[in-house]
């Protein structure tokens, strides 16, 4: 595989000046918010779930990293995940696989016109 990239991919000289516009804080929330949540889901069971303060803490530093991470997402000019472009293809699914306005899907937080100004 390494051999095929390096045949098949243009010779062009590296630019870390780029490195600077990543989405850096999206991507500390994301991966903070993960890894508590996936600790949380292999660990719980064994530790009697939120009976265990290591479990609980770790559950509430996952609620607030994932949502933090779905604000900077949402309200960042170059997003490592666009989620408003998903958020408006959600919403264009529902309107057009549902005849009726006050179908299930409008009441979702994917769909929720105030998160993503969807034109009508």
């Amino acid at each position: 595989m390494v051999g095929m990239l390096w045949f098949s991919l243009d010779r062009a000289p590296m630019r870390l000046s780029l490195l600077r516009q990543g989405d850096w804080p999206g991507i500390a929330t994301m991966a903070i918010g993960l890894g508590a949540l996936q600790t949380v889901l292999e660990e719980g069971n064994k530790d009697d779930w939120f009976g265990s303060p290591y479990i609980l803490r770790l559950s509430i530093v996952a609620a607030i990293s994932l949502s933090l991470f779905l604000w900077i997402e949402l309200t960042s000019g170059r997003p490592l995940l666009n989620l408003r472009s998903s958020c408006r293809s959600i919403s264009r699914a529902c309107r057009a696989t549902t005849p009726s306005r006050s179908a299930w899907c409008w009441r979702g937080p994917a769909c929720r016109p105030s998160i993503c100004s969807v034109p009508r």
